[in-house]
């Protein structure tokens, strides 16, 4: 069976985020909805999904990321944007930033899903961080993507 993992990472100065038990929530319900026959025809195979915390606008999903038959691996990377302070109470210190701008990304915009947020629907960084993954990885399974020519496409 296809192997899922999910990691993440910051392009902040001393960011820390504890999102272990909401990691294990999207890999089992990845499971659930992909259904074992498609899984299994990808045993050997690992998806990685990069989530990546950025000075970015909107949430940028890269969905035509390293596929490497020989290894069997397969990334899609998803840049969730990080508010500074002044514009809601859990965002970071601009200087944490290692992005100074939040258009460094520009111009590379067309290679990537665009998805908006609304940081001041949230009172809590945790609550903003997990509804930013799930929309993501749901965006990911809706539009559909190819592991060794085998598509991933579903509604979930």
């Amino acid at each position: 069976m296809m192997e899922i993992k999910i990691l993440d990472s910051a392009y902040i100065v001393g960011f820390n985020s504890d999102t272990n038990f909401l990691r294990n929530q999207i890999r089992i319900k990845i499971f659930e909805s992909v259904g074992k026959v498609v899984l299994q025809e990808l045993t050997g195979w690992k998806l990685y999904i990069y989530f990546r915390y950025n000075n970015v606008e909107d949430i940028l999903i890269y969905l035509k990321g390293r596929s490497v038959p020989q290894t069997k691996e397969k990334e899609i990377t998803i840049h969730i944007p990080m508010p500074i302070r002044n514009k809601v109470d859990w965002g970071v210190a601009k200087e944490d930033h290692i992005y100074d701008n939040p258009k460094h990304l520009d111009d590379k915009l067309k290679n990537f899903d665009q998805l908006s947020v609304d940081f001041s629907k949230f009172l809590k960084r945790e609550d903003y961080i997990a509804d930013c993954m799930w929309r993501a990885v749901i965006h990911c399974f809706k539009k559909g993507f190819k592991i060794n020519g085998i598509e991933l496409k579903m509604d979930m």
